[in-house]
């Protein structure tokens, strides 16, 4: 049953965030879906420099609008012992059901109960074997995370980080074509971009005007 269930929960969410363009349109659907399903008190999204000690939450989803933000930037050795950087530069996924005196948690019990965190599932995210992103599901009291539970964090960031690399590969090539357009129209020189026609026997015999910017129409009078 609860594998059923799982699926299916899959299942909804990638269909919603399927034709979302932004990352932050991506982070915001996930999150606050997963935190529904999960009754999570918090989910987080963060980037990491694991090399410069730096970790920086971008998406921060909160059941109690009260509880502190953690969005901006950290070190990673204010949350994490060497124990857990070790584990997550591996890719590995961590499950702690009580945050309170863990291995793998640096932060004073104090802080992460300030926070709303009582137990949490880390998964990370390798790019090119380099530890370079964290989604964080968090309770707010001490949990035992079930398997279906884990499971479904696990599959649900592998889908998710994909669909992140993909909207941010996107991005970059949107603002590149907007930096081409910029200079494509503000340069002084006419420019123009044509096809050449052929005639059956392969042999240019004209040509067709894609694009032109408007220094060249100025220019050639066209």
């Amino acid at each position: 049953q609860a594998g059923r269930i799982t699926a299916a929960f899959l299942a909804e969410i990638s269909a919603d965030f399927a034709p979302l363009l932004s990352a932050d349109e991506i982070m915001q659907c996930v999150g606050e879906k997963l935190a529904q399903h999960l009754n999570l008190s918090r989910c987080d999204f963060s980037v990491v420099e694991e090399e410069a000690n730096r970790i920086t939450t971008v998406y921060d989803w909160r059941r109690d609008a009260a509880a502190p933000s953690v969005l901006g930037e950290h070190q990673i050795s204010t949350f994490l012992t060497p124990a857990a950087r070790q584990l997550y530069v591996a890719g590995k996924l961590a499950v702690i059901n009580d945050v309170r005196n863990h291995p793998l948690i640096s932060a004073p019990a104090e802080m992460m109960a300030a926070l709303h965190i009582g137990a949490v599932v880390d998964a990370p995210y390798l790019e090119n074997g380099r530890w370079k992103f964290l989604i964080s599901a968090c309770r707010a009291a001490a949990t035992d995370w079930r398997a279906d539970e884990i499971e479904l964090i696990r599959e649900l960031a592998a889908r998710i980080y994909i669909r992140l690399e993909r909207a941010h590969a996107e991005e970059v090539l949107r603002q590149s074509e907007e930096k081409y357009r910029t200079l494509f129209n503000s340069i002084d020189a006419g420019f123009c971009i044509i096809e050449l026609l052929y005639d059956a026997a392969g042999q240019p015999v004209d040509w067709l005007y894609l694009e032109t910017n408007p220094a060249f129409k100025r220019q050639g009078g066209l």
